[in-house]
């Protein structure tokens, strides 16, 4: 092997590769590999020894951690507290792991994709104390506050006006209200509640439950008045209202009633749930959902004016929108509506706020993203592996797993006694000018074998001489530059 060196401008070692018998370059090198990205995911997770609920204790110091950098596709698991990354070809054991994630690539971009739609315990969530600016809240939201989950049944802004999922479709599994309204088919039906047959086009006998025969039809007014003679209404003020039910279900079988359904292609609402009557003032409606399918519900309406666009979450006594829970902190969070959006920010709680995940989501390069699935939270961060400042210059070939053994070799290339490549002396002046390598100086303090090996490797081709490029891990300071002068 024979190089030169001169200094450049590339923050990069270079050593010119001559293809000999003894080190000859591994086949699969010489093609551009397109299966490999040009990022790579740096990976920290931190697993609670606790299992409650899927909660995490952010304020518990009695934790698993684990760091890893990848760079394939692949998928995160949890054994008890232990957490590992597997590639794709990695066999799956889902009697003692639980799957995570997966992260896949798409056009050379990382994506997080949720695996675990059906476990309530483990889906994907976003952690938003991690976002410095606050959650903007979307369409057909799910916000999880401690154990505590709310659907952002409405909201209205200066430029969005969102109804529910009787308009669009939520994209979220299992939180959609599927229920079906039937119509008597019968003249000779009876409501169970008043036991008349009347019925007109504007308070028809329906069927919104499972029972069976003559008690499963009733007026839809009289139902409204059932239920509306059940609501607790607690801290009405002008800027927010809370609605209560203990139980918002059929006290026969049991299912939960639909705060609105379809019927004959017209919309019912069986809770007036009084909207501003400006239809340019921003509001917000939040309902709430738990593990007992809905068997209480509760309605949160918050209203902003001039004076308050900030609402509190949690569960002390001067919170505006009061959770009483033992899993949801005094002072949780707040809902902010700034530059026309609604905002929802963690204030440091010990157990999160988390907003549901059912989509691919895309890893930002060079920004931090944290998730939590369960007692495991995950911070993922995309960086770029391509270490050149002109991308169109140079033709990058990534080393493959197997070209590991022509690596080691080529470690013998640095010289134990500095952190230069051994350059070997030439008579000839034309081939030290032609073959010519800039090399800069990298961290004295470090052995220069060890500095070879931890830093990101990569072949190239320049002119058609290929190299092999040492990325350095600590940038060269002011004036430590190797200065070399130029042969005249």
């Amino acid at each position: 092997m024979e190089e030169n060196r001169k200094v450049d401008d590339l923050e990069e070692q270079l050593v010119e590769i001559v293809n000999s018998e003894e080190d000859k370059i591994p086949e699969p090198l010489a093609r551009k590999n397109e299966a490999k990205t040009c990022q790579i995911v740096l990976m920290k997770a931190q697993t609670w020894d606790r299992e409650s609920h899927g909660l995490y204790d952010y304020e518990s110091r009695r934790v698993q951690k684990y760091e890893r950098k990848v760079e394939d596709e692949g998928y995160m698991v949890r054994d008890k507290e232990d957490v590992m990354f597997w590639d794709s070809q990695h066999p799956y054991d889902p009697e003692d792991e639980t799957l995570l994630f997966k992260l896949i690539n798409k056009q050379e971009k990382f994506f997080v994709s949720p695996i675990n739609e059906n476990q309530a315990n483990d889906r994907l969530w976003l952690v938003i104390r991690s976002l410095k600016n606050g959650y903007t809240i979307k369409r057909h939201d799910i916000l999880k506050l401690g154990r505590m989950k709310f659907k952002v049944k409405e909201f209205r802004t200066e430029t969005e006006y969102f109804e529910g999922e009787h308009v669009e479709k939520s994209p979220h599994e299992g939180f959609e209200e599927l229920h079906e309204v039937q119509a008597a088919d019968s003249d000779d039906i009876m409501c169970r509640f008043c036991w008349t047959g009347e019925q007109t086009e504007e308070n028809p006998i329906i069927g919104s439950c499972r029972c069976q025969g003559s008690i499963k039809y009733i007026h839809f007014n009289c139902l409204k008045l059932w239920l509306e003679s059940k609501v607790n209404k607690k801290n009405d003020t002008e800027c927010h209202r809370t609605m209560n039910w203990k139980n918002f279900e059929c006290e026969l079988c049991k299912l939960p009633y639909p705060y609105t359904f379809m019927f004959k292609g017209k919309r019912w609402n069986l809770v007036d749930l009084k909207r501003p009557t400006d239809k340019d003032t921003p509001y917000i409606i939040l309902e709430s959902l738990n593990s007992e399918k809905n068997s209480s519900r509760t309605i949160h309406i918050v209203i902003v004016n001039t004076d308050k666009t900030i609402f509190s979450l949690g569960r002390g006594h001067d919170a505006d929108l009061r959770i009483n829970d033992i899993s949801v902190s005094r002072k949780h969070a707040n809902i902010e509506y700034r530059d026309g959006k609604f905002m929802f920010v963690d204030l440091k709680s010990k157990f999160g706020t988390l907003a549901l995940l059912s989509k691919d989501v895309e890893l930002i390069q060079d920004n931090s993203q944290t998730f939590q699935i369960g007692r495991t939270v995950v911070t993922l961060k995309a960086k770029p592996t391509q270490p050149w400042k002109n991308k169109d210059k140079q033709d990058e070939f990534t080393l493959l797993k197997q070209d590991k053994d022509f690596l080691k070799r080529a470690s013998n290339l640095m010289n134990k006694d500095s952190n230069l490549p051994i350059s070997q002396e030439n008579d000839n002046e034309d081939d030290k000018i032609q073959n010519y390598v800039p090399v800069f100086k990298t961290n004295n303090n470090r052995r220069a074998d060890d500095n070879f090996d931890d830093r990101e490797q990569h072949i190239i081709e320049i002119n058609g001489k290929r190299y092999l490029v040492v990325q350095e891990l600590d940038p060269p300071q002011d004036g430590d530059a190797l200065s070399v002068e130029e042969d005249e």
